[in-house]
């Protein structure tokens, strides 16, 4: 049998040397598999839209599955409407992107995170005078409190507020994009839990530790250690990748008092450093779920 499949990736990051690492990583596990893995970024990829779904990649034959290793999710839901299997779905992606519909999503389904509320939408910036929520806010969270846009990575959109001027000044600034304030959960400064899910099965996990940062997140200079989980950690991990609907998954978990708490679910989870840490390879599971899933012949 002839096993095609495809990785998307995004063309602001072709020169990237972590993304060109993990795509280069997918091809050649791949390969040991027997599956051909292209490349192409989503910018070589149009799709043309009329009463139907065509596309200039597509010259004989679909691939069997794509990789989407990206957050294009009009692109990812193109894919989808030619009938194509992606890993992971457009829906979960774009739960995943927007830190305000992953919230929902987990409280939906009863998964303990941080206590969140998300700010009303405004379509210009706030003035002091429409602020009178932030009373609200502070009562129920108190300072200091985390404030999150709902679109970022490794941490750089995520700021730890101390002062009620803080928090209205944040909150000007960044009134015109979809953002969060989260409860502070002091016994997790600066360390977190990520936990590594394919195919609902629990892979590995890591605690990650800054010294010098309130963010646990590596680009900040972090640490990580090999960690054995808790059957509770483990089984929070995999109802949060359940929850958004990912087929893998890096799940983040805060320490609290109170046990486990999930920070964040990522559908693109970057795997190498943890590789380095535990010598699990992360990339290895994906393919051997995907063989499963698409070829049905992989037996563990």
């Amino acid at each position: 049998m002839i096993k095609n499949g495809l990785i998307i990736y995004n063309d602001n990051f072709k020169d990237h040397e972590v993304f060109k690492y993990h795509v280069e990583w997918f091809k050649s596990e791949a390969n040991k598999i027997g599956i051909n893995l292209i490349s192409k970024s989503n910018t070589e990829v149009l799709f043309t839209i009329s009463n139907s779904f065509e596309t200039n990649l597509f010259i004989n034959n679909k691939p069997d599955f794509v990789i989407f290793f990206d957050k294009d999710i009009r692109l990812a839901q193109s894919f989808e409407n030619l009938g194509v299997r992606l890993f992971n779905s457009s829906k979960a992606i774009e739960i995943c992107d927007d830190k305000t519909l992953t919230h929902i999503m987990l409280a939906k389904n009863k998964i303990r995170t941080p206590k969140t509320i998300i700010s009303p939408k405004s379509f210009t910036k706030f003035s002091e005078s429409n602020l009178g929520f932030l009373k609200n806010v502070i009562d129920t969270l108190s300072l200091p409190m985390i404030v999150k846009e709902g679109f970022g990575s490794f941490g750089e959109q995520v700021y730890l507020i101390e002062k009620e001027s803080e928090l209205i000044d944040k909150t000007i600034e960044l009134s015109e994009r979809p953002l969060l304030f989260q409860e502070y959960i002091k016994e997790s400064y600066g360390k977190d839990l990520r936990i590594y899910i394919v195919g609902g099965e629990f892979i590995g996990a890591v605690i990650r530790e800054n010294k010098n940062d309130f963010r646990a997140n590596s680009p900040n200079g972090c640490t990580m250690i090999s960690y054995i989980p808790t059957n509770e950690e483990i089984d929070v991990a995999k109802k949060a990748t359940l929850a958004v609907g990912l087929d893998f998954s890096g799940v983040d978990i805060l320490f609290s008092k109170d046990g486990p708490l999930v920070c964040e679910v990522n559908s693109n989870p970057h795997v190498r450093n943890f590789y380095k840490t535990t010598n699990i390879n992360v990339v290895e599971k994906v393919f051997h779920y995907i063989d499963k899933e698409i070829y049905k012949n992989y037996s563990p």
